[in-house]
C-alpha cells in the first residue's frame, strides 16, 4: 500500500460520515458531490471535484463518478452514490456499514503495526541498553573484585 492509499484510507471515515450526514439531511447525490468537493479531506477532495466537473459538463452521473472506481477506498463510495442516484433510495445504512468496516480495518492494521514495533524495538535494546547496563553495573563490580584479589 503506497502513501496515497494510506492517507486515503485514513480520510475515508470522515468522507463516509460527511456523506452520511448529507444524505440523511436530504441532499441528492449531486448536492453531496458538490459539498464533498468543497469540504472533503485533501486527497479525496480532488476526486469529488473531478466528479463534479463531469456532472456540470453534462455527463451522466454514473460516468462522472467512474474515475473513483480506480481507487480501492473510493470504489464503495462511488458505487453507493451511483446506486442512490439510480434508485433514489438513501444509502445511509450502506455508508454506516462501510464506515464501521473501514474503522475495523484501520484498527486491525494499527494493531499489526504495534506488534511489529515491539520486534523493531528489540534491536536498539540489545545493541544499546544492555551493553550500557553491563558496562555501568557489572564491569565495576568485576574490577572491584579483581582489585581486591591482587592486594
Amino acid at each position: 500500500m503506497n502513501k496515497e492509499e494510506k492517507k486515503m484510507m485514513i480520510e475515508m471515515p470522515y468522507v463516509y460520515t460527511l456523506l452520511s450526514c448529507l444524505i440523511s439531511s436530504g441532499a441528492t447525490p449531486y448536492d453531496a458531490i458538490r459539498k464533498l468537493s468543497e469540504t472533503a479531506p485533501p486527497i479525496t477532495k480532488t476526486h469529488f471535484q473531478k466528479a463534479l466537473v463531469g456532472v456540470k459538463s453534462g455527463f451522466p452521473f454514473s460516468e462522472s463518478v467512474q474515475g473513483m472506481y480506480k481507487y480501492k477506498y473510493l470504489r464503495p463510495v462511488a458505487r453507493v452514490m451511483d446506486e442512490m442516484n439510480e434508485s433514489g433510495v438513501a444509502g445511509v445504512d450502506s455508508l454506516d456499514r462501510l464506515h464501521s468496516d473501514l474503522i475495523s480495518q484501520i484498527s486491525r492494521e494499527a494493531n499489526a503495526q504495534i506488534k511489529k514495533l515491539s520486534v523493531k524495538l528489540l534491536f536498539p535494546l540489545v545493541l544499546c541498553v544492555l551493553p550500557s547496563f553491563v558496562f555501568l553495573s557489572v564491569v565495576p563490580v568485576l574490577l572491584n573484585g579483581v582489585m581486591e584479589l591482587t592486594f
